[in-house]
């Protein structure tokens, strides 16, 4: 497994044990919740996550792609960009099972490379159009990158830069074009759906991004092909809206 996978998958590893133990503990009776012994255990937890971070921080610097794009985008930490690169940017190790037994392990290149088109990586990140479980049908997505969409979706919206601004956007246009659902709430519909739209525009940044980075070839998105504007790569960090030229020659 690549180093920096590793730390992350670690990393998310420690958290869930360390939230697992603190609901435990909430569930304790007070006398017993207030012993040393439960504090101690719930600082080490929190301890072992610390530092696990703090390497990821360390080896996240090294990654153009951090350094030069993901680090200037509001909403996206060094943790969030570890889990970017590590997941779409960086060779994959799979284990071949047969009948049960372990046959080979299998490298693969990375997600973004091997993705000639933005539309293969949205479909891989459980974020284009009819993306869901189906019973009795195998799903065609990763369910780890879907969950990592969500959580970075949130982070986008709470930090409030540009990305949020575009889902602002796009939800006031979808509304007055979407359908009333046969099951379930409008405005719930319009909500996943705009998260689907303003996260496929994050995947095709980044996408552009890494490989430009990477000198491989950029073919123009659908819509683009079709004669919609495609605003262009951008950053935030600073708190404006800053275009990336060296991206889109």
């Amino acid at each position: 497994m690549e180093y920096l996978r590793f730390l992350v998958s670690t990393y998310y590893d420690y958290q869930k044990l360390r939230i697992a133990l603190e609901n435990r503990m909430r569930s304790l009776p007070e006398d017993l919740a207030e012993k040393s012994f439960f504090n101690v255990l719930m600082n080490e937890a929190l301890n072992f996550e610390k530092r696990v971070e703090e390497e990821i921080k360390r080896e996240v610097k090294k990654e153009e792609l951090y350094e030069k794009y993901l680090k200037h985008i509001k909403g996206v930490g060094p943790v969030m960009s570890a889990c970017l690169i590590a997941w779409l940017a960086k060779p994959r190790t799979v284990v071949m099972w047969e009948k049960g037994k372990r046959k080979k392990v299998v490298t693969l290149e990375p997600v973004m490379k091997v993705a000639n088109k933005p539309s293969q990586l949205f479909k891989y990140s459980g974020v284009a159009p009819g993306c869901r479980r189906v019973a009795g049908k195998r799903i065609e997505y990763n369910p780890k990158i879907k969950t990592l969409m969500y959580k970075l979706f949130l982070q986008l919206l709470k930090a409030r830069g540009a990305y949020y601004q575009l889902y602002l956007q796009e939800k006031k246009r979808y509304e007055k074009r979407c359908p009333e659902p046969e099951k379930g709430s409008k405005k719930l519909k319009v909500h996943l759906t705009v998260k689907n739209i303003v996260m496929r525009r994050f995947l095709l940044n980044l996408w552009k991004v890494y490989r430009r980075l990477n000198n491989l070839p950029i073919t123009q998105p659908y819509p683009g092909l079709k004669g919609h504007y495609i605003e262009p790569v951008f950053v935030d960090a600073s708190g404006e809206k800053v275009y990336l030229d060296w991206v889109e020659g």
